[in-house]
């Protein structure tokens, strides 16, 4: 989850995270680009268990769903865009 701290935004969920300086929060944001993701195990669907899809879905779904409910007020300052890859 994002904690704010004295000087820095730091946003650092299951995957690689980013780190925003104070000045950028007053500033907005042009663009943020949800690029991270997993693709679990490899092999066969019958050798892949329940938890294997429940991670890769927490960490490809929610957590786009996450970095984009994170950033979003600093986007909608600045009318800015969010590219979402797969």
């Amino acid at each position: 989850m994002v904690q704010l701290k004295n000087d820095i935004l730091l946003f650092l969920p299951n995957f690689s995270g980013c780190i925003l300086w104070k000045g950028f929060i007053h500033l907005g944001l042009w663009g943020v680009i949800n690029n991270a993701g997993i693709s679990g195990r490899p092999g066969p669907a019958d050798w892949q268990t329940m938890e294997d899809y429940r991670k890769v879905l927490g960490i490809n779904t929610f957590g786009l769903i996450d970095v984009t409910h994170t950033f979003l007020p600093l986007i909608k300052k600045e009318k800015g865009r969010i590219v979402n890859t797969g």
